[in-house]
């Protein structure tokens, strides 16, 4: 019957009478189960138990063939799967998570759901084990019902709220420091001073988050590669032709009179103009329109 064969990797099983586990095994790894699961309220994933089990006990893992973390997952699965709830990566004790999606997990282990800090997040991720891919993309699905409001802090799309009356002046404040250049870039932008006060206190991300909520007649610029860590949004007015960063930059160079320009000194007018903090994107060196080759960006 089916309890002979147990999967084994992503597309390969093994079958039972392979392995070796006796009572000792069963309560050995219990044992290391329940000490995880008192660190994390009933939680593991396989990347932890992978690691405990073979540092404490290496020798079932070499007696048993196991060579990753999916073997031994399924292993797990087959002769505990009575006692515990398992599904791929996650491991909980019975009734802890209502179900075993990794984002009710996530949330479950931050305990909390009004607001969440990205740090403390990212601290837990490595905590359990997840992989940096696994991290970013349970991070991802989170952020999908949070707002941000600071560069550690989210909170729930649904509680963010801004009035009426301040969102006018908000309006007002950035048709000020939009209209000199046509855009307002957040890299090292820290001059919040004639902003309304507000239960939030200003910052760039805070910012951003209201012009995604609300509309107040701008948009945003994004850089084409996403990074947490930094605020890179530009913010124009809805109606701009700016819909990528080569475009503000081809028009600035244009603006200033440079129609060609070597990489060293186009960073530094990128740096000056607040429109990169540290090296030139690679969205810019194969932008269409800066047309670059050689060291040089040759503006057409």
């Amino acid at each position: 019957g089916s309890k002979e064969l147990l999967q084994w990797d992503y597309n390969s099983f093994n079958a039972q009478g392979n392995l070796k586990i006796n009572d000792e095994d069963l309560r050995v790894i219990s044992e290391i189960l329940e000490e995880i699961f008192s660190q994390f309220k009933g939680y593991c994933s396989d990347r932890l138990i992978f690691e405990k089990v073979n540092n404490q006990y290496p020798e079932f893992i070499s007696r048993n063939g196991i060579d990753n973390t999916t073997n031994l997952f399924y292993v797990l699965q087959n002769i505990l799967g009575e006692k515990y709830q398992f599904s791929r990566p996650h491991i909980c004790q019975k009734g802890a998570v209502d179900s075993l999606t990794t984002k009710n997990i996530a949330l479950y282990l931050l305990g909390t759901t009004q607001q969440i800090r990205r740090r403390e997040f990212i601290k837990i991720a490595k905590d359990v084990y997840w992989s940096e891919t696994t991290a970013d993309l349970i991070f991802y699905e989170l952020e999908k019902d949070y707002i941000r409001i600071s560069d550690d802090v989210y909170i729930l799309y649904n509680n963010f709220s801004i009035q009426e009356n301040v969102l006018s002046q908000v309006a007002a404040w950035l048709q000020n420091h939009v209209s000199a250049q046509g855009f307002l870039s957040m890299i090292g932008f820290d001059d919040f001073e004639n902003l309304p006060s507000i239960h939030y206190e200003w910052n760039s991300f805070l910012l951003v988050s209201i012009i995604k909520k609300y509309d107040l007649g701008f948009r945003l610029v994004s850089p084409a590669i996403r990074d947490r860590r930094y605020n890179k949004e530009i913010i124009v007015l809805k109606d701009s032709g700016y819909y990528h960063l080569d475009d503000i930059v081809y028009n600035l160079l244009t603006k200033n009179g440079i129609n060609f320009i070597d990489e060293s000194n186009l960073l530094s007018f990128l740096v000056i103009n607040h429109l990169v903090s540290k090296v030139i994107p690679k969205e810019l060196v194969d932008s269409k329109i800066l047309n670059y080759a050689d060291g040089y960006f040759k503006i057409a």
